[in-house]
């Protein structure tokens, strides 16, 4: 294809193809760039051939760049789970800071898989402005939206969510995001600009029960006041605070649990003092 009048023999020659043929010129037609070819895009968004819709998709995305974030997100309210992924795919080219509102507002229309590839989508351009959105859905009643709501709680996450994500933490039936809620903490706390551990211990220290979700937290995060309170969790704790406690101080983020472990190992016999010398 060279010119216009080419591709319009091209577009003369594609409508008496089938599906799967219409989407490899259609590939070829988003690879050239020629705008001519803007209404058999479109109508190939509308296609039952998974193959044509996606291709179509692509070459909107060529063709119109940033702009085709709107179509392909109405595309996708109405698309199969397969073609959703292919939306997805495409949406990941083109989303920047500019289009993460279309983005998060088009959640509502969304079918559940449409809903998941928004939560994936924001999660992967950490989308902090939508963390209420993520947190949310959370609470979502269907357990796959539920889910990646979760995964991407993290991505999302900065110092001003830290209060409600620890009080989200104690509130948890379970701990089946156990560990998706205090990677959320983390990334929060993290942003702090000094001794991001506090505010957790705060908490630890105010907490009259599930004190042990805290201390999955405290490795990472580091300084001699969370490695004091770690010891004490295992020294003073109960059965279920002292294996959390010990786990942490073998996973700490630098040598100053050595001392910690090594007075375990030194004053406790059996698997602790085994694993205590491992760690230490």
């Amino acid at each position: 294809i060279t010119d216009i009048a080419a591709t319009r023999e091209w577009m003369e020659v594609y409508k008496d193809l089938n599906p799967i043929v219409q989407a490899e010129i259609m590939t070829f037609f988003g690879q050239r760039g020629d705008q001519t070819v803007m209404p058999l895009v479109k109508q190939g968004l509308s296609s039952d051939s998974h193959e044509l819709k996606t291709a179509s998709m692509v070459a909107l995305g060529k063709l119109q760049g940033k702009a085709a974030v709107g179509p392909i997100l109405s595309v996708m309210a109405k698309a199969s789970d397969e073609d959703v992924l292919a939306a997805q795919k495409v949406l990941n080219t083109l989303i920047g800071p500019n289009e993460m509102h279309a983005l998060a507002s088009s959640y509502e229309n969304q079918n559940k898989a449409g809903q998941i590839a928004i939560l994936e989508l924001l999660a992967a351009r950490q989308a902090k402005d939508y963390f209420a959105l993520v947190k949310e859905n959370t609470a979502n009643e269907d357990a796959d939206i539920q889910k990646a709501a979760y995964k991407a709680l993290a991505h999302v996450s900065d110092l001003p969510n830290l209060k409600v994500l620890i009080s989200s933490l104690f509130r948890l039936t379970d701990d089946t995001y156990l560990k998706e809620t205090q990677n959320a903490i983390i990334a929060s706390a993290m942003k702090a600009e000094s001794d991001p551990a506090k505010p957790i211990l705060d908490a630890f220290t105010g907490a009259t029960k599930r004190q042990y979700r805290l201390i999955g937290l405290l490795p990472e995060l580091g300084g001699p006041e969370a490695l004091k309170t770690t010891a004490k969790a295992f020294s003073e704790g109960d059965e279920k605070s002292k294996r959390l406690a010990f786990e942490a101080l073998t996973k700490w983020n630098d040598y100053t649990a050595s001392s910690a472990l090594f007075d375990i190992c030194s004053s406790t016999h059996g698997d602790y003092q085994t694993k205590a010398f491992a760690g230490y």
